[in-house]
């Protein structure tokens, strides 16, 4: 029951608030990206030239800003990486190999009987369920860790990019002196699951002694030299599967932030973007005759009053969602 509540009520709560956060974003931006267009066709021609070299200043330092956000996440993504995926993928193996190592003596004591064949193949088994099943635990935990880790990096920049956003169209409505309204919308990412096993792909360890002169030998020295080789080839496995898990964790990562980074970092190109033609649109039409400026100022107020009535609609349901209270993490 609770986790129907969570997933029909709680979790639909925060897409909700999400999607409505997003959308009322996009309106205002859009209000003020209409209203700095009414300005433009409005001001005196000198006046509007010296707002757009201001503007081309600051599209300057956005960008710039742009380029250290680039620098600052990436930044994030490798200490995160180094701090959670190395560090804690170093101490399971560690651990792991030496569990491991107990049970397979005490496994090969207990098999004393088998001929060195059978014991070989029950040792090398033994490596390849015992070290598959601990991974395969691990990577479900370590999953659930290195995406919560890796969307905290995320929000932290969500948070950053939004204010500079918003930062840059209030700094705009200000200077054409026009209204703003900014309103907070969450992002919520995760990273898909894309991982494989491989543990027969190429002859190495025990698979290649099986050929060799190693079941030729007496039972008792053929026995050292197996359970010799098992160690080797479980510290082999241990490290080789740990070695593939890293990688597929730093691809999925890799990918995950390459996303991140692009659908991010758009926001402050979007932005600039409506500004800059918002105004020069505007500036554009100022040869086009008083008809022609009556005409299109008067269809820019009606987008803007129905944006305005979309907006209007959008309060309740935002002011619901925030008074919602959040799932807990």
């Amino acid at each position: 029951q609770h986790l129907e509540r969570f997933l029909m009520e709680e979790k639909g709560e925060v897409l909700l608030r999400s999607v409505a956060g997003s959308l009322a974003r996009r309106v205002s931006q859009t209000l003020l990206e209409i209203e700095l267009e009414r300005k433009a066709l409005e001001s005196p021609l000198s006046e509007l030239e010296a707002k757009l070299e201001v503007f081309a200043r600051k599209k300057r330092e956005v960008l710039e800003e742009k380029r250290n956000f680039e620098i600052l996440f990436e930044g994030d993504l490798q200490q995160l990486v180094k701090a959670r995926l190395d560090e804690e993928l170093d101490g399971f193996k560690q651990q792991l190999a030496a569990r491991l190592e107990d049970r397979l003596e005490s496994l090969a004591d207990e098999s004393r009987g088998l001929s060195t064949r059978k014991l070989h193949r029950r040792l090398e088994q033994f490596v390849i369920d015992e070290v598959r099943a601990a991974y395969e635990e691990w990577r479900l935990e370590e999953e659930t860790r290195l995406a919560r880790a890796f969307e905290e990096v995320c929000n932290r920049f969500i948070d950053r990019v939004d204010r500079a956003v918003d930062e840059l169209f209030r700094f705009h409505a200000e200077l054409f002196d026009v209204p703003f309204e900014s309103f907070d919308a969450a992002g919520l990412w995760r990273l898909e699951p894309s991982f494989y096993y491989k543990f027969r792909d190429e002859p190495v360890s025990l698979e290649i002694f099986e050929k060799s002169f190693t079941f030729a030998l007496p039972r008792a020295l053929g026995g050292r030299l197996v359970r010799k080789r098992a160690r080797s080839y479980l510290h082999e496995m241990v490290d080789r599967q740990g070695g593939r898990i890293r990688y597929d964790f730093s691809e999925r990562l890799k990918e995950g932030a390459a996303d991140f980074r692009r659908e991010l970092l758009s926001r402050l190109d979007d932005a600039l973007d409506g500004i800059e033609k918002a105004i020069s649109q505007g500036k554009s039409m100022r040869d086009s005759g008083a008809a022609e400026l009556e005409r299109r100022d008067a269809e820019l107020a009606g987008a803007a009053g129905d944006l305005e009535a979309a907006r209007k609609r959008l309060r309740p349901l935002l002011e619901e969602t925030a008074a919602s209270p959040s799932p807990a993490g």
